[in-house]
């Protein structure tokens, strides 16, 4: 799922998200907004910022179309 790097000292560690993670969460966003959920629940859900969730659904979309 996340890969850690070593913590530098007074700062949250940086985090990576597998290519998979990623599709999941854009998933999961898709079906949770359809049920009402909102953007910052579904990150709160997955422990990632909503404003991170939102740019890979922007990524995914590129992709696609």
């Amino acid at each position: 799922m996340t890969e850690k790097r070593p913590k530098a000292v007074g700062r949250r560690e940086r985090r990576t998200f597998t290519a998979e993670f990623k599709q999941d969460a854009v998933r999961l966003l898709y079906e949770r907004r359809r049920s009402g959920v909102s953007v910052a629940q579904v990150g709160r859900e997955l422990d990632v910022r909503p404003d991170q969730l939102q740019v890979w659904v922007r990524e995914f979309a590129a992709q696609e179309g």
